[in-house]
């Protein structure tokens, strides 16, 4: 099977954009970082009657009241749901293969349109240092990286009942797009 698409998700500060660069200079197919569509998704749209359109992963669980596990999966689930016609819109303007990678993309739905592939970083030591890298140590982030591991074990028992391929990048360097490549099929 020819692969047409990849579509790397994960939670954030588990090394999707890392890999996902890698991937897209080994390929040299487009790569779309699709956090990109968030601003599209908004025009026209407030906060009040679109929340989810205005949450990132890591904090629409305050929509559910406090950080719980289960407050950051409804979260993340919910901005899945607004985010996906944006997300299938930007994907179908491409004729070429495409690398997109996005914390919020819906693996159910993107399974008949490329191969999906789960960045995890289940040591939470590397995982922290890694969310930090573009983010100010606070309070606030601090908050924010704990949900992100809440998502990040949520999207592995999801990717594993759905048999997506995990991409564990607490075993795995992420400078090694090839053995994702191995990974679905294509080297």
């Amino acid at each position: 099977m020819e692969t047409k698409n990849i579509f790397l998700y994960g939670s954030p500060g588990s090394g999707k954009t890392t890999i996902s660069e890698a991937l897209q200079k080994l390929l040299q197919w487009d790569y779309l970082e699709l956090d990109k569509v968030r601003h599209s998704a908004q025009t026209g749209k407030s906060q009040k009657s679109n929340p989810f359109l205005f949450y990132y992963t890591t904090t629409a669980w305050q929509a559910f009241g406090e950080l719980t596990n289960e407050s950051a999966i409804k979260g993340l689930l919910e901005i899945r749901k607004a985010l996906q016609p944006f997300v299938l819109n930007e994907i179908k303007h491409h004729d070429s293969p495409i690398i997109a990678e996005a914390a919020f993309l819906d693996p159910n739905v993107l399974l008949s349109k490329g191969s999906i592939v789960l960045v995890a970083c289940p040591d939470t030591t590397k995982h922290h240092n890694q969310f930090f890298v573009h983010r100010p140590r606070c309070a606030e982030s601090e908050t924010q990286f704990k949900a992100a591991c809440f998502i990040d074990q949520f999207l592995l028992g999801e990717a594993k009942s759905l048999g997506a391929v995990i991409y564990d990048n607490s075993a795995q360097p992420l400078e090694e797009p090839e053995i994702i490549l191995q990974k679905i099929g294509m080297a």
